[in-house]
């Protein structure tokens, strides 16, 4: 298995990074910009708190909420690999997903492999905005989700969360 991108949200002076790697990858830039700081948020999605305790002074300054997000997809997943992920990587899955957050002191892994797709759809959108109006079209239209009104899209996060 290897690292084939990662995203990074809302992590000290990365607001909204998206890096894809191939099998050798150099982080190369002036200082400030972020190279470190890359590694860092690998560093705690790896190892969680053993990577560095998160606070609120880690949330980029300009960010709408106050959650960090780091996803890493893998891919070439083997069997041994998708044995040891468990649930996270079912039978005939190559490519997984897994991003951990962070919100106000609270720390969670998450992996693709459970999430439902429509709900997917809708946190690859655009802005908060569009992400809250795709949630509000679901809400219309299959009732049966049970999905209530919400008025932002934290709102709207959190209830497809839960």
């Amino acid at each position: 298995m290897k690292i084939k991108r990662v995203r990074i949200e809302n992590f000290c002076c990365l607001r909204s990074l998206d890096v894809s790697f191939d099998s050798i990858t150099s982080l190369i830039g002036p200082t400030g910009v972020g190279k470190s700081t890359v590694l860092r948020a690998l560093d705690w999605f790896f190892n969680g708190e053993k990577g560095g305790i998160l606070s609120e002074e880690d949330v980029h300054s300009a960010a709408e909420t106050k959650r960090i997000r780091v996803e890493v997809e893998f891919d070439g997943l083997t069997a041994s690999d998708r044995s040891m992920l468990g649930h996270y990587a079912p039978d005939g899955l190559d490519t997984l997903s897994i991003w951990r957050t962070w919100e106000d002191g609270e720390d969670r892994i998450t992996g693709k492999a459970l999430a439902y797709p429509p709900f997917e759809r809708i946190r690859e959108g655009g802005g908060s905005r569009e992400k809250t109006a795709a949630y509000k079209a679901l809400r219309d239209q299959d009732p049966a989700l049970g999905l209530p009104a919400v008025r932002s899209w934290d709102a709207a996060e959190a209830e497809m969360r839960s």
